[in-house]
């Protein structure tokens, strides 16, 4: 990567809203730290991986992660979000390509 596409995405604002989560098993109580949990590891993966290839120059209206993601009932908040954040990232990132790998 050069130094300009080094640049650009260290200093990319990525703004992603999801619409609806659904947490089957998740004590209400819970839902802000799961939030916060996968707010935090989208910005590392992001940090440390780079942008999906291509997302910086397109809107995605409809991206989806899996449908179901299963955790043990035993999963702590932090680590189901963990876990969602991942899953989004990789359907944001098609065949796992992010901007720092080259994709396009």
């Amino acid at each position: 990567m050069n130094r300009r596409d080094r640049d650009r995405t260290a200093c990319a604002r990525v703004d992603l809203r999801i619409d609806e989560l659904v947490l089957h098993g998740v004590a209400p109580g819970d839902r802000l730290r799961v939030a916060d949990a996968i707010e935090r590891e989208l910005a590392r993966l992001i940090a440390d991986h780079g942008l999906p290839a291509g997302l910086g120059r397109r809107a995605i209206d409809d991206a989806r992660a899996p449908a179901a993601i299963v955790a043990p009932r035993s999963a702590r908040p932090d680590d189901l979000g963990r876990g969602v954040a991942g899953a989004i990232y990789r359907a944001l990132a098609p065949a796992g390509r992010t901007s720092r790998e080259g994709g396009s």
